[in-house]
């Protein structure tokens, strides 16, 4: 019974041991993470290592086996690391990580900052940093460098400028510090936004003053701006108003024109109707004067000639007043047989 309990006993002795000793003598390098095993019984620049370093440049990823007496292995973000060094919020606990930076006057305000890095060059990183954890390189390091970087800015500024300028000194900024971290310290730089500005009470003051001035000037000019367009709107309504009024007036005035020369078209139609009247009754006139002059030519010859036979009447009475009237064509032929008459006649005609 005694062996049996010994026998255990060993067992679980063994198993703890393995245990422990499993893990202690291995590291599990997650997802988003690659690893790098630094051998403290390598020296400095030895073969296949980083230059500079007893980090041996072979990336590892899973489970790594590691002698925890000399070896340990580092492990950096194949992913974004992001930060937000802002300062404490009312009932806030957490630490103030804002950066205190000064102005051009001396003047010194609180910046908050929302930055985002990835590890690019991983030699490098270790090359710089050593053996340091990569989210401590981000919290002392970075930070201190990317405060450094703002505050080289920022002293080109006035503080009453400072606010206005935000956009311009965040360009600027991020501008030095991704170069720097990069082509130093094989550091992307993702992203550098600055947040809130805080300054000081006496200045910030001034500042509201000012811009509460400037607010006033700024409505006032809105409220002349908008009382311009109202009687720019008045003046363009009046200026239709008379456009359209003189429109109806031209349009009265060519309707009464073209109303009067249509009157006088029909006055001078009705005068030419009138003249080609008096015209026709000239041209009546006329003919029937031609007419009349005709007929009285035609009775002036049947009045001489009717005067003509009243003569050869007579002439014959005188000769026989038994004899009747014969009626010739009035060239003698028809009473050339007759005995005297025409001497007779002759003779009367002679006379």
């Amino acid at each position: 019974m005694n062996k049996g309990i010994i026998t255990t006993v060993v067992l679980a002795i063994v198993l703890v041991v393995g245990i422990t000793g499993f893990a202690v003598c291995t590291t599990n390098i997650g997802a988003g993470y690659v690893g790098y095993k630094y051998d403290r019984t390598i020296k400095n620049g030895a073969p296949n290592t980083i230059e500079g370093t007893s980090v041996i440049d072979a990336q590892l990823t899973g489970l790594v086996w590691i002698n925890p007496m000399t070896q340990e292995v580092l492990k950096y973000p194949t992913t974004i690391v992001t930060r937000n060094w802002t300062g404490i919020a009312e009932n806030d606990s957490k630490e103030d990580w804002s950066m205190t930076v000064g102005t051009k006057e001396g003047k010194n305000i609180e910046a908050d900052i929302y930055i985002s890095v990835k590890p690019r060059d991983i030699g490098s990183i270790i090359k710089n940093f050593g053996t340091k954890k990569f989210d401590s390189i981000v919290d002392d390091d970075i930070y201190g460098l990317a405060k450094g970087k703002l505050s080289v800015i920022t002293q080109n500024y006035s503080v009453y400028d400072i606010q206005s300028s935000r956009s311009q000194i965040q360009t600027e900024t991020a501008e030095i510090l991704a170069d720097t971290l990069l082509n130093t310290y094989g550091v992307e730089l993702v992203r550098f936004e600055i947040g809130t500005l805080s300054l000081p009470a006496d200045i910030q003051t001034k500042i509201d003053e000012k811009t509460n001035a400037m607010n006033e000037v700024e409505l006032a000019k809105l409220a002349r701006e908008k009382q311009d367009e109202t009687n720019q709107m008045i003046v363009d309504q009046q200026k239709a108003e008379s456009e359209k009024e003189l429109v109806r007036r031209q349009n009265e005035a060519d309707a009464a024109a073209y109303e009067k020369q249509k009157a006088a078209e029909a006055e001078l139609i009705v005068a030419e109707n009138k003249i080609k009247v008096a015209e026709a009754d000239v041209e009546v006139a006329r003919l029937q004067k031609e007419a009349e002059l005709e007929k009285q030519k035609s009775y002036t010859a049947e009045y001489f000639e009717d005067k003509k036979l009243d003569v050869q009447m007579k002439a014959v009475e005188k000769i026989n007043p038994n004899v009747k009237t014969i009626i010739t064509d009035g060239s003698g032929s028809g009473y050339a047989g007759l005995v005297g008459i025409k001497e007779v006649l002759d003779g009367l005609d002679g006379e």
